[in-house]
């Protein structure tokens, strides 16, 4: 008798560990989903990135002028600590030279506090390799410098490069279908 209450009470709480499991998984995918809940996420994380940057300009910027030099920049980046704990936030830093010169977006030789936000934010985000945003960036500046010499190259299809050619032409293959 003491045996089969027995059984009956941790087969019944098994069942409802179960119901339980499953009812706070449906719930978990629900919450995943609902714009409310997002948006006060992305908000949540956007501040506290702001707070650990602005916390990380501020040990960086040992002149206290506003602004991290290059010299500033490194010394901060050879920090073991800091290296690691930007590691845990998805950065890699492993050119610390690219990186201060990724950073410097107005080029004067200084890291302010919003370049310092946006271009780590920018680091973090789906294209987080720092080689990837420095091609993008050196080919950005290629680019430039060929249309300087080269103003004719501007023109063709701005999607498949200027001299895009297939066996349909420029029109592509289904240009007789677009002009129904």
């Amino acid at each position: 008798m003491v045996l089969c209450l027995f059984h009956k009470l941790t087969v019944g709480f098994a069942v409802l560990g179960v119901i339980n499991g499953v009812f706070t998984q449906e719930t978990f995918r629900v919450a995943a989903q609902d714009d409310f809940i997002m948006v006060h996420q992305k908000e949540a994380s956007t501040r506290i990135h702001l707070n650990k940057m602005s916390r990380l300009f501020k040990a960086g910027d040992v002149s206290g002028d506003g602004l991290l030099d290059r010299g500033e920049f490194l010394q901060l980046m050879q920090n073991q600590e800091v290296r690691i704990w930007l590691s845990s936030m998805g950065l890699e830093a492993g050119d610390e030279v690219a990186l201060f010169e990724y950073l410097d977006k107005d080029e004067d030789g200084n890291v302010s506090a919003e370049e310092l936000i946006k271009g780590v934010g920018c680091l973090k985000g789906a294209a987080r390799s720092l080689d990837l945003i420095m091609c993008l960036n050196k080919l950005d500046e290629l680019h430039e410098s060929i249309k300087a010499v080269h103003p004719e190259i501007v023109k063709g299809d701005p999607l498949r490069g200027p001299f895009f050619t297939s066996r349909w032409g420029p029109a592509g293959p289904f240009a007789s279908r677009r002009s129904l």
